[in-house]
């Protein structure tokens, strides 16, 4: 079975193409199928009709050049020879055998028009060149046989009851159909090769599909990676470049001109729409919240003081203020604020709270509105940022109170100088009285001792 496969793939080795590669193996196939049949008429012939056993010897050895030729790549000469040889030597053979008076015999008609639908079998559809040419040699031999048969009419008659008669008759028939069967086989068996063909297309599709669609999803996943990091860089970018744009305010600004500042640029960074800046003060000994600045705001719902003071725990800024956590809030009270624009008015989206800490105590506080919600990032790059703004708040605060003990002491020198000053006059007043009193004095120890001098 393994020299029968190798007979039947001969010469597809090297073939890429596999329409022309199973064309091939229909070749091989009808070759073999020539040369069993011509064998088989090999010996019957000789021993009826010597005359005529020339005919299956060639049909023999054209089965193997047309073998031998598709074993050297000679592919379409080897397939065109095999097409028209089957259908040529049997047609030759009941000529000569034949007389013209007799009808013709039918499994020799029918033989050789099972052979002429060879063409269809060894070449492919597209190659005209080669079936085109063999089925109008096949059509001529099965139109012009009674033709050529009279043509080859000899003086010599050749017996050929062994056909028409007994066994023989039945072994004819029964080539004919071994043709036939051989045929289908052929056709099956392009068949199976193109099933299997196709199975391995198929396997190798599926597998070829499911490694792809691992790539797309390595890929996929890949580029997921690349584009969280990319947003991953872009928002560490955003809040470095945010750290530096109010390390700069801070640095710059002061006052009143900082809280604006500050305000007004958070604001726009985050891309809210309205803002405000709490700073914490002492009234009476009481916490409280001084508004310092704003940004775009229009109204609140809770009421504040004409001096813009908030005290500890009123409203979400005074919680805020008491509890020092972050409030974000995402659904709005319809009266409690509103973003005014030159289209009208909309309630926000958002509320944002957050304490400005600075070692765990609240040196203010902010609150922002916007149309659309504080992403995480956002709010802990306002609470990074927060704590620089605190540490600033701390320092003026303790600059203002430096300055405060400056003037207190300043003033405290000065009344210390001016109470010295009278001090000193005192002394110099106190001491010249002391002189005036040694003066007198003297003087009067002088007078005392004329006095005794007088009396003595």
């Amino acid at each position: 079975m393994g020299i029968l496969n190798k007979v039947i793939n001969l010469g597809t080795s090297s073939v890429e193409d596999d329409g022309l590669k199973t064309r091939i193996v229909s070749s091989n196939i009808v070759a073999l199928l020539l040369a069993g049949i011509a064998g088989t008429y090999i010996p019957i012939t000789y021993y009826f009709v010597e005359q005529l056993a020339l005919i299956p010897i060639l049909g023999v050895v054209i089965a193997s050049i047309g073998l031998f030729l598709n074993g050297i790549k000679q592919h379409y000469l080897s397939r065109f020879l095999i097409s028209i040889a089957p259908v040529t030597l049997p047609g030759i053979y009941h000529a000569y055998l034949v007389p013209a008076t007799d009808p013709s015999l039918v499994p020799s008609v029918l033989i050789t028009m099972g052979f002429s639908l060879i063409p269809f079998i060894v070449f492919r559809i597209k190659e005209y060149a080669g079936w085109i040419p063999g089925m109008i040699y096949e059509g001529f031999w099965v139109i012009g046989f009674d033709d050529f048969k009279n043509s080859l009419e000899t003086a010599e008659v050749l017996d050929y009851s062994f056909i028409t008669s007994g066994f023989f008759q039945y072994l004819t028939s029964s080539m004919g159909f071994v043709f036939g069967a051989g045929g289908v086989f052929a056709l099956s068996y392009l068949g199976y090769i193109s099933e299997e063909k196709n199975k391995e297309a198929t396997k190798q599709m599926e597998a070829s599909q499911k490694e792809m669609a691992e790539s797309q999803a390595e890929l996929q996943k890949t580029l997921e990676e690349i584009e969280l990091k990319k947003l991953e860089e872009e928002k560490r970018m955003w809040a470095n470049d945010g750290m530096v744009k109010f390390s700069e305010i801070l640095r710059n600004k002061t006052g009143e001109d900082l809280y604006a500042e500050i305000i007004s640029e958070m604001v726009q960074y985050v891309g809210a729409k309205q803002g405000k800046v709490f700073k914490t003060l002492e009234i009476d000994g009481q916490p409280c919240l001084k508004l310092e600045g704003t940004y775009a705001y229009d109204r609140f719902k809770y009421e504040e003081n004409e001096d813009g003071i908030i005290e500890m725990g009123e409203g979400l800024v005074g919680e805020a203020y008491k509890e020092g956590g972050i409030i974000h809030m995402t659904e709005i009270p319809d009266n409690y604020t509103t973003i005014t624009s030159g289209l009208g008015e909309a309630n926000p989206t958002a509320i944002l709270i957050f304490p400005l800490m600075n070692e765990e105590v609240v040196e203010g506080i902010i609150e922002l509105a916007s149309f659309h919600e504080f992403a995480e990032f956002q709010i802990d790059f306002l609470s990074k940022v927060g704590i620089n703004i605190a540490t600033t708040f701390a320092r003026e605060k303790i600059n203002a109170q430096t300055s405060l003990l400056l003037e207190e002491s300043k003033q405290q020198t000065e009344v210390m100088q001016q109470q010295e000053e009278e001090m000193r006059q005192n002394m110099e007043e106190m001491q010249a009285t002391q002189d005036m009193m040694n003066s007198r004095e003297q003087e009067l120890l002088d007078e005392i001792g004329k006095l005794k001098k007088m009396l003595n």
